[in-house]
Parts: structure tokens; C-alpha cells; sequence
């Protein structure tokens, strides 16, 4: 049984698409619990004209993680895999199909997301699996490359998963726990991600297995603000000390870069402020990692091979990128034997 978890936030004029999709699948084994961050009546309309989705509301807004940990909570006992979903998606009809074939126990699955703009589906991917850089940014695997019949992705699997749509065994739930609520928002499913994988499980891409995401990028400062903070949370949750030491020379360096960058887009008081919680939060970040080194069954080394170095920012088109980029590249393979 698949438990199809939706968190929502202001959500209602994608609910219909969404829903309408879930319910049309060729897949009839599921149950749809939907959790409603915001006051847009959201809640109201899925009790009217999806009856059978299980509806709970928050008078707080927990955020991504925190909103399907809730979920994963209560249908748990009922399921035998997750499928986290965003509410501003569409499925193909035989998404859940692909999906529960391939399933396995040890093993997150990830479609194949691809764009959904101006009322249309594309065959632009959106995402067959987010990229991890050595310096904790993950963003879109091939965002606006045209998808082929013929596309095919490595056998070692994807990096990570993308939090708008993960197919996730509840074994590997109960194995792992849930997101980690402090990010509230960005990097909890690559933290996830990684946890699962130094767990000794994979992720693969199920490219059978489509959907259609309507993506945009925001440049809100918020957004800034806590996809800096939880990169730096997630480096120090998630990797050892000596990997730390190794990447801190290209981590100055882009640090000042990120700093310059954040001056000259109007949200350095955020990035300043993204470090102070990061050190205020320290001692706790630290606790979760001692968790981690627990579950811990490969190395660093074993997990490099779903690292790389190239930095790409779809917001962000300048020359100078491309040369910094040299620069990662050779710091990555300078490092790499030694990790």
C-alpha cells in the first residue's frame, strides 16, 4: 500500500490537478493524506470533492519537513511505502504503477519530474535526481534539458532524492527517522538523502515513471536565508571531520563569493544571519550527528562517487562562474584520492 503524502501551503488552485491526476491512476492501491499549512481553504475543498483523502490541519505552519513527518507519523502502520509529493504536481496515470514494480525495501525511488509551464506539459525535465556539490549546494539534475526516449541515467543510481516527489519504504523511514524539522524549509531531503545512503541504501530514478511539476524559481530573501544555512547544517551533520578539513580552502573561498553575491542581491543580513543559527543551533547539530555516525555503514570514500564538483545556479548566467568552476574542479580532484 502506497500512502501519498501532500503537505500544503496556499495550495487550492493546484489541488484539483493534483488530485485529479492521483485518482485517475491505473495503480488502485493507495491512500491520500493531505496536511494543510496555511488558511486558503484548502481543507474545505479537498473534504468536499476528494472525501477520501485524509485531511489534517494545522494551526501552525510546520513547513516541508515538518508537515510530512507528521504524515509519515500517522500513516505509517498503514503503508508500506511513502510517496512525499508536492501539491503543484500531475502524475501520469501509470506513475504509482512504475513505481510499485520497481519498489524494494532497501531502496528510495525517484520519477522523473518534468515541467509543467503555462498550463502545458513539457517534455523539459524539471529533475531525474538532484546533484550534490562538495560544498553542500544541491539544485535540479539537467533542469531544462530536453527529455529523450533514449536518455538513460549511470547504473550507481542518482545522488539524491527530490523532496516534490520521493517514493520512500517506510523500512527505510523507520530505519533512518524522519526530516530533520530545524531546516524547516530546503536541504531536508538532501539531508535525508545522505542519511539514507551512508545507511548502506540507494536511490535510483525510475524514468517509466513520469509526473510534470509546475516549477518556478523564487528569489525571495527567505528562500536565500534557509537554503544557506541548511547547506552549512548539513555539511557539518553529515560528513566527517577529515572530509570537512579537506574541502575548507574552496569553502572560504566560496563563502566570500556567496557573501559578495548576497551584497550585491540585497540579502547579506540574511546570510550573516544564516550564520548565527548556524553556530547558535551547534550543539544540537552535533548531537544529530553522533545519531548519523551510528547508522553509518560506508565511508566517505564509497560516498564520493555521488559528489561532484561543478557549481551551476539556473538564477545565475556570468563568465565568471565558468572559471570559478575550474577552479572547484581541480580543488575536487586535488582532494579526491585523499578522501
Amino acid at each position: 500500500m502506497i500512502a501519498i503524502l501532500i503537505v500544503g501551503y496556499n495550495s487550492k488552485k493546484d489541488l484539483p490537478d493534483c488530485l485529479e491526476s492521483i485518482y485517475s491512476s491505473s495503480y488502485k492501491d493507495f491512500q491520500v493524506f493531505f496536511v494543510d499549512n496555511s488558511n486558503d481553504g484548502s481543507s474545505d475543498y479537498l473534504k468536499k470533492n476528494f472525501p477520501k483523502v485524509e485531511v489534517i490541519e494545522n494551526s501552525d505552519n510546520l513547513g516541508y519537513a515538518g508537515g510530512n513527518n507528521l504524515l509519515m507519523k500517522l500513516a505509517a502502520p498503514k503503508a508500506d511505502y511513502f510517496f512525499l509529493l508536492n501539491a503543484d504536481t500531475i502524475i501520469d496515470k501509470d506513475c504509482l504503477k512504475k513505481l510499485a514494480e520497481h519498489a524494494d525495501q532497501k531502496t528510495i525511488l525517484q520519477p522523473l519530474l518534468l515541467l509543467h509551464r503555462n498550463g502545458q506539459k513539457t517534455d523539459l525535465i524539471n529533475t531525474d535526481g538532484n546533484y550534490l556539490n562538495f560544498l553542500g549546494f544541491s539544485y535540479c539534475g539537467n533542469l531544462g534539458k530536453k527529455y529523450a526516449t533514449d536518455y538513460r541515467l549511470p547504473t550507481t543510481g542518482i545522488p539524491l532524492a527530490s523532496g516534490a516527489a520521493m517514493f520512500l519504504p517506510v523500512g527505510v523511514y523507520k530505519k533512518i527517522g524522519d526530516f530533520d524539522q530545524s531546516y524547516f524549509i530546503y536541504h531536508e531531503d538532501a539531508d535525508l538523502s545522505i542519511r539514507a545512503r551512508v545507511a548502506g541504501y540507494d536511490i535510483k530514478l525510475i524514468e517509466s515513471a513520469i509526473l510534470w511539476h509546475k516549477y518556478s524559481f523564487s528569489k525571495h530573501k527567505s528562500k536565500f536565508y534557509y537554503a544557506e544555512r541548511n547547506r552549512l547544517k548539513f555539511l557539518l551533520k553529515n560528513f566527517s571531520f577529515k572530509y570537512l578539513a579537506l574541502i575548507f580552502p574552496a569553502f572560504v573561498v566560496t563563502e566570500l563569493m556567496m557573501i559578495l553575491y548576497a551584497l550585491i542581491g540585497g540579502w547579506v543580513i540574511e546570510k550573516f544571519k544564516g550564520y548565527g543559527d548556524v553556530i547558535k543551533t551547534m550543539s544540537a547539530t552535533l548531537s544529530e550527528r553522533k545519531k548519523i555516525l551510528k547508522l553509518k555503514k560506508i565511508k566517505d570514500s564509497e560516498l564520493k562517487r555521488v559528489i561532484g564538483p561543478w557549481l551551476t545556479f539556473s538564477e545565475l548566467r556570468n563568465p565568471l562562474l565558468f572559471v570559478y568552476n575550474i577552479f572547484l574542479v581541480l580543488w575536487w580532484y586535488l582532494i579526491y584520492i585523499f578522501i
